[in-house]
């Protein structure tokens, strides 16, 4: 990531000025992977064709094994209970239950994506 404009702009200027090797990679992924069936054939219809077929298709059902009725009789109280257990507000006094507090920097809120390099801290 660039700390700066500058910075920035170099990186740019290294992505635009790539090798033909690098250039052959990305050719034959594209090739590959995104337009398997070759550049020069439309991408759209194949890829309408394939949703259309898609639709065209009846999901296949699968039965039920003969426990999974018993079981979810026996785990429908339990699931109840549960629910009505986190819903509820405890009746704890004391210090160990208070409500924490907000520090004087304020609240910070983690941001993760997929990717461990894109980790960063929010300060509001």
């Amino acid at each position: 990531m660039a700390q700066n404009l500058d910075e920035h702009l170099a990186q740019l200027e290294d992505a635009l000025d790539r090798t033909s090797e690098s250039n052959a990679k990305s050719l034959s992924f594209v090739q590959a992977f995104v337009r398997p069936h070759g550049l020069e054939t439309p991408a759209a219809p194949v890829f309408a064709d394939v949703i259309e077929e898609t639709a065209q298709r009846r999901p296949v059902c699968q039965p039920e094994p003969f426990w999974v009725p018993l079981l979810r009789q026996v785990l429908y109280p339990l699931a109840l209970l549960a629910r009505q257990m986190a819903t509820r507000t405890p009746r704890r006094q004391g210090p160990a239950f208070a409500a924490p507090r907000r520090s004087a920097k304020g609240l910070r809120i983690f941001f993760a994506m997929a990717s461990p390099e894109y980790m960063r801290y929010y300060d509001s």
